[in-house]
């Protein structure tokens, strides 16, 4: 079995559980108009998901049309204030602080890769208050980067930043899609978390959250 000595991270779902962006967007903005921001923010970038979608668009578009549809005033305050909330309410997975310091100390490098709609500060300053920036060899967020998952120049442009050899390389997140369908356009082995391990999954590996340190250890030893 090919041991890794390098591992790409997805970060929402992954390494951390997050929560709505309509309950983010009702907290700050209240029950009816935070309710059809959220909705509308939601609802465009499940529009992104699917095979062809390689750019990721402008933020500030989608916020725009999001304030439209709930009749606010677009601000980029509007915008700083939802996702800070958005990533607050956020909690990392358990294990997740010792899985990547023990990987660190290890010596494998590590990349994280997420695509984000909104200000790339916002999203690293959350890895920063959550206290792992510090594990990763690169962080690319696909707001910053203008690509997304599944593009393969997403993860050929992380491979090359980490001086990572395709086949020694493991693509950790929950997404079918970005993460598993995207990894594999590039030869790089996958592997699916999620709450079960029931259904069915292209991932070359499959475990759920409770066993995501043990099992990433077990590939990388």
């Amino acid at each position: 079995m090919t041991r890794f000595n390098t591992i790409l991270f997805d970060y929402g779902n992954t390494l951390v559980h997050t929560v709505s962006l309509v309950d983010a967007a009702m907290t700050v903005f209240g029950s009816v108009k935070g309710k059809m921001l959220g909705q509308s923010v939601e609802a465009q970038i499940q529009q992104l998901y699917h095979k062809d979608q390689c750019h990721q668009p402008d933020w500030k578009t989608v916020w725009q049309q999001a304030c439209k549809d709930a009749e606010l005033v677009y601000s980029d305050d509007v915008v700083f204030r939802h996702l800070t909330e958005f990533v607050e309410q956020s909690s990392l997975v358990p294990k997740t602080h010792d899985m990547l310091r023990q990987l660190k100390g290890a010596g494998v490098k590590m990349g994280l890769l997420s695509n984000v709609t909104g200000p790339a500060d916002v999203f690293q300053n959350d890895l920063i208050n959550k206290g792992i920036a510090g594990y990763f060899d690169t962080v690319l967020w696909s707001s910053a980067v203008g690509t997304r998952k599944p593009a393969p120049s997403f993860f050929t442009k992380a491979l090359q930043m980490l001086s990572a050899d395709t086949h020694q390389t493991l693509m950790v997140g929950d997404s079918e899609l970005a993460d598993v369908y995207g990894a594999k356009q590039v030869g790089v082995t996958t592997l699916k978390v999620s709450h079960s391990r029931s259904g069915n999954s292209q991932a070359d590996h499959h475990c759920t959250y409770s066993n995501l340190a043990d099992y990433v250890f077990e590939l990388t030893r």
